[in-house]
């Protein structure tokens, strides 16, 4: 690896960890555009992969459906960027605190450089704020 290399490296990799290091602000569910598209690209490719994972184990050691990729394609739906003529048994009407970690989730997704394959700081904390926000349900 060449010294060019090692440099943009080392700044995406930066970019990345530093991009989304707060849980998200429990009224804050604005989101720009643009990080909307980048989340639907994401919450879609993962969903694809996670059925073709699936369909290639021959329904033996089928992975359910990812509760935050759920929450994502739900909120994308919500707000009109996934266009669908009903509404998926699995979108459940959620409270403000889930909808702002799914809006950070997105926010975050707009800001990773690398939306278009992984970005798991992302995933971990949008995960980790819908445990924490399960977790404090009286």
């Amino acid at each position: 690896m060449d010294i060019k290399q090692s440099i943009v490296t080392t700044l995406s990799t930066l970019l990345l960890l530093t991009a989304c290091n707060h849980l998200p602000d429990t009224h804050n569910t604005q989101v720009d555009h643009r990080s909307l598209i980048h989340s639907m690209t994401y919450t879609h490719h993962h969903q694809q992969q996670r059925l073709n994972h699936n369909h290639n184990d021959n329904h033996l050691n089928q992975q359910a459906p990812s509760p935050l990729f759920t929450q994502s394609h739900c909120d994308l739906i919500d707000r009109g960027i996934v266009h669908s003529k009903t509404t998926p048994k699995a979108c459940t009407h959620t409270n403000k605190t889930t909808q702002a970690c799914i809006a950070a989730f997105h926010r975050c997704i707009g800001q990773c450089p690398t939306f278009k394959r992984e970005c798991q700081p992302c995933e971990q904390q949008a995960q980790q704020c819908l445990t924490n926000q399960t977790e404090h349900k009286d």
